[in-house]
């Protein structure tokens, strides 16, 4: 055993790690890899089976209407068949981006080509274990391994889609689960409750979280995590390649505002970006999550810009918008060196207020009354710990 008192890592942990480099940033060091995999090379041709059919019937009718009209077969009648190796193209970009990882504490499944999503379910939690196969999938010895914790539907749970020998691989999920769950303490942590914030910029999300605070919750700041990930040599090394010195400040670490004036105005940069920075902030809001429910922690504030727009707002129990007048914010973002312009260029970027307040299940006024802000976030806590259920699956955002 090592000096940090974790097991040493089996072969296999470190042969996952060589083949699939990228898998560090989703498993911690201290997490052995029983499993990293992608899908199947038929999840690029099935995925849009209906799809590519009918490109190319498209294309060889079009071909045969010509032909019998006595017409040359023009470049329309390939069009369809450039779209269909666009739909491939696409699908094997998809592919190539998606890992499915079974640590001996956890399922993952990672996926997306625009935004990056995470799906993480504790082994210690997992209720049902099954595996999905349409027909064509079956024909081909293909399948979908499901993994589910208890009060999650199908639809939330880790789906490892179009995967060669599934069955193989719901064994191991299957043996990993039963040793988890033997191997678990009697006295398990508390689950503590999640609460999002959401808001408008400058409505004050961080006061509204410093008030939690005050009450016991600990507070997961995505932002002040997205700046610690900007501090990790690997991450500048990354974004010096990809934008150049010129990202860097005279001190030689990255640009805040230089890289702000990219990424807001290129949606693409952007969920770059969100690619390399997202799975950090993932896994330092994991710890936060496990260290809460050590620590009995009554819930955990997820303070994220992005929380309905990355989905994270699925895994919490209740979602707070923070609400301020635009005049109140706009003089609040003035601190920070922004004028209006800036104001409106980083909300165009967000999902509309109304919309985050339609999704929202409780709403805190932060209008400068700082009592009645402090006495709806008391109302607020309240309302959630008592309608919270005895037993929660602990998913990770």
């Amino acid at each position: 055993m090592s000096g940090t008192g974790a097991p040493p890592k089996a072969p296999q942990d470190d042969a996952w790690r060589a083949r699939f480099p990228v898998v560090g940033r989703f498993a911690p060091e201290h997490e052995r890899v029983l499993v990293a995999m992608r899908p199947s090379w038929w999840y690029v041709p099935l995925t849009r089976l209906g799809w590519l059919l009918g490109l190319v019937a498209a294309s060889a009718v079009w071909a045969w209407l010509q032909s019998a009209m006595g017409r040359p077969v023009g470049p329309w009648a390939w069009a369809p068949l450039a779209g269909a190796a666009a739909v491939l193209g696409w699908l094997a970009l998809d592919r190539w981006l998606r890992l499915y990882l079974l640590t001996d504490r956890r399922a993952v499944a990672v996926f997306g080509v625009l935004r990056q999503r995470v799906i993480d379910t504790p082994l210690e939690r997992v209720q049902t274990v099954g595996v999905i196969r349409p027909l064509r999938e079956r024909v081909l010895g293909l399948g979908t391994p499901v993994i589910v914790s208890a009060g999650q539907g199908l639809g939330a749970g880790v789906a490892w889609r179009t995967v060669a020998d599934p069955q193989g691989a719901l064994s191991r999920v299957r043996a990993a689960v039963a040793s988890a769950q033997v191997h678990q303490p009697a006295a398990r942590p508390t689950r503590p409750a999640r609460i999002g914030l959401v808001g408008g910029i400058g409505a004050g999300k961080s006061f509204v979280a410093s008030l939690f605070a005050q009450l016991g919750c600990a507070v997961s700041d995505s932002d002040a995590a997205a700046r610690a990930a900007l501090l990790r040599t690997d991450v500048r090394d990354t974004l010096v390649s990809w934008f150049g010195p010129a990202i860097l400040d005279e001190s030689g670490a990255v640009s805040r505002p230089a890289l702000a004036r990219i990424v807001f105005t290129d949606p693409a940069q952007r969920a770059r970006l969100e690619g390399l920075t997202h799975p950090i902030v993932h896994a330092e809001r994991a710890r936060l999550i496990d260290q809460a429910a050590r620590t009995g922690a009554p819930a955990v504030i997820v303070d994220a810009p992005l929380l309905l727009e990355a989905g994270v707002d699925r895994e919490c129990d209740a979602v707070v918008f923070v609400e301020a007048p635009r005049a109140l914010r706009l003089e609040r973002v003035r601190s920070r060196g922004w004028d209006e312009r800036e104001l409106d260029l980083r909300e165009a970027a967000q999902l509309p207020l109304d919309e985050k307040r339609r999704r929202s299940h409780h709403v805190v006024e932060n209008a400068g009354d700082t009592a009645a802000t402090r006495a709806a976030v008391e109302a607020v806590l309240g309302r959630v710990l008592g309608s919270q259920p005895a037993q929660r699956p602990m998913i990770r955002p």
